[in-house]
């Protein structure tokens, strides 16, 4: 069952997630969910719904505060020290509520490539390295070309955010020791494309039991026009074959 039909069934039913933040939790990144989405995906043969990523993300999330109750992730967060405790919970609920629809549309944009177009979709033995590390949400391989696609809401903090992440440095941590990778968006590459997403306009979003996907006549029409130009990535030169032999050279996969 396509992704649109599946948010349509009564499993898939939203619920409203009371908005709440925590000064100190929303500078930490990670907190054991990374690849949580992806992996549901594998174990289901689907997306999950709202509420199979929250319960499990929750669970996730109590086991990771409780082996790092000092969570920095490079921020200096004072002596603070996070306890399993019901702002906590709802903060960590509404963090995965935010973050739901994010996944979801990226699914979306995803099932359509393929199910359109005669690609192929690199993926690492670990997932969400391409997407938490290389930092493309979906990548795509066209005979021989790549196209990274991200993804994200039309907004100004959105595209300054991916203006800056492209010469970013990024690390894999394994087994206390940290492996560098330094982005390469702005350099020599140009196979980074951003699909942006208005919730408020008709002609490219529609909304699905209150998530906002794209529209399929809006994905056609940006996707004929990028695979016809010319700003792409040549494979054998390309930054995700360079980023597979940073991978394999460090023992990562």
């Amino acid at each position: 069952m396509k992704i649109k039909e599946l948010l349509t069934t009564k499993e898939f039913e939203r619920v409203n997630i009371e908005r709440f933040t925590n000064e100190y939790f929303e500078k930490v990144h990670g907190y054991g969910v990374v690849d949580l989405f992806d992996a549901l995906k594998k174990e289901f043969g689907r997306i999950p719904s709202q509420k199979e990523y929250i319960e499990r993300g929750l669970m996730r999330a109590e086991e990771f505060f409780a082996d790092n109750p000092n969570q920095w992730c490079g921020y200096s967060l004072g002596n603070h020290t996070f306890t399993w405790d019901e702002d906590l919970i709802r903060a960590v609920k509404s963090r995965l509520d935010r973050t739901y629809n994010s996944y979801v549309i990226e699914a979306q944009v995803e099932e359509y490539v393929i199910d359109n177009y005669d690609v192929k979709m690199p993926r690492s033995d670990k997932e969400f390295y391409l997407d938490y590390n290389f930092g493309s949400d979906i990548t795509i391989l066209l005979e021989d070309r790549f196209y990274y696609i991200h993804v994200a809401r039309d907004s100004k903090y959105s595209r300054e955010h991916l203006a800056k992440k492209g010469d970013r440095k990024s690390y894999i941590p394994i087994n206390g020791k940290k492996f560098y990778w330094t982005r390469k968006w702005n350099k020599r590459h140009t196979g980074h494309h951003s699909l942006l997403y208005n919730a408020r306009s008709a002609n490219q979003t529609e909304t699905v039991n209150g998530l906002v996907l794209f529209r399929d006549e809006y994905l056609r029409e940006y996707f004929d026009k990028l695979f016809s130009g010319n700003e792409y990535d040549v494979l054998g030169e390309s930054e995700i074959e360079e980023y597979y032999r940073f991978l394999k050279r460090n023992k990562i996969i």
